[in-house]
Parts: structure tokens; sequence; C-alpha cells
């Protein structure tokens, strides 16, 4: 298998890194908005923090589980080697 046929989501840790932090920055602060109330001020505080949670997150997923994945279709020394 080559890098381009992989799934786009464990291509590279950027992309792991770009969607978490796009998935966390928009469902986050919706989730909060609407379901805590429609107060503006959290909403805009989310709106900071969440993507930062996302790419803590997609760096975690990243080192725990998808780079050993990404290199054992790409026959790449993983660490379960």
């Amino acid at each position: 298998m080559t890098e381009s046929e992989l799934p786009l989501l464990i291509r590279s840790k950027t992309h792991v890194l770009v969607f978490s932090a796009f998935v966390f920055g928009i469902g986050m602060p919706l989730g909060f908005y609407f379901f805590f109330g429609h107060d503006l001020a959290a909403f805009f505080l989310w709106l900071v923090v969440a993507p930062a949670g996302g790419l803590i997150w997609g760096l975690a997923m990243w080192e725990v589980f998808i780079k050993d994945r990404r290199n054992r279709l790409l026959n790449l020394p993983t660490k379960s080697r």
C-alpha cells in the first residue's frame, strides 16, 4: 500500500490534527451554546479553547492509535514489532 492509498485521516499527523481541531472547534462551542443556554461570552471562550483541546486530542490519537496502524499498512517498523 502506498501513502496515497491510505485513508485521508491516517496519511499524516497534520490531517489528524486539522480534523480534530475542526471537529472540536465547531462542535464543542455550538453544543455548549445550545445546551447550556445562549451565553455568547461562553461561546466565544469555547471558540478559542475548543480547537486547542482538539489539537491535544488529535496529537494523543496520533501517538497512541493511528501512527502504528499507518506504519503497519505501509509495512514500516512499528512499536509493536
